[in-house]
């Protein structure tokens, strides 16, 4: 006995449609969630770039960030979990505030900060941190640069 073709595959037609419904009523939790994640990754990245140094490129630790973004949260969460138990929702809110912008400003600190204490430039084009090596601020190092 052969094995009979499928000759009815279902499709959905109206996957595009529903994405753009689901996104249209969820977006505050889905830019929730990819804050989250990017905030995460961020932690992870600074780590390995301030541990590693420049034995892996931008990209590399980019990748390996984003796959070890999950530990920042899961730790994360579980001193939410137990703070919840003995502290008011509200001052929990303010905490996790406290504590997600706090290690982000380190986490870029640690990985971007040692340009801005030795006196460069910076020059700040399309989010990407370019130090002028000739030490010179405004459109002249920008220039110097390109």
């Amino acid at each position: 006995m052969s094995p009979t073709p499928i000759r009815n595959i279902p499709v959905n037609n109206d996957l595009p449609i529903n994405s753009i419904h689901v996104i249209s009523q969820h977006w505050g939790l889905i830019l929730a969630l990819l804050a989250f994640i990017i905030w995460n990754a961020l932690l992870i990245f600074a780590h390995l770039k301030k541990n590693t140094g420049f034995q892996y490129t931008d990209l590399e630790l980019t990748a390996l960030a984003m796959g070890g973004w999950p530990l920042p949260a899961l730790l994360f969460s579980f001193i939410i979990l137990f703070l919840s138990a003995f502290i008011p929702a509200g001052f929990i809110l303010v905490i996790a505030a406290v504590i997600i912008l706090s290690s982000g400003w380190f986490a870029v600190r640690a990985v971007w900060g040692k340009h801005f204490s030795m006196g460069a430039c910076a020059c700040f084009d399309l989010s990407l941190v370019r130090i002028s090596p000739s030490g010179l601020c405004g459109k002249s190092a920008h220039a110097a640069l390109l």
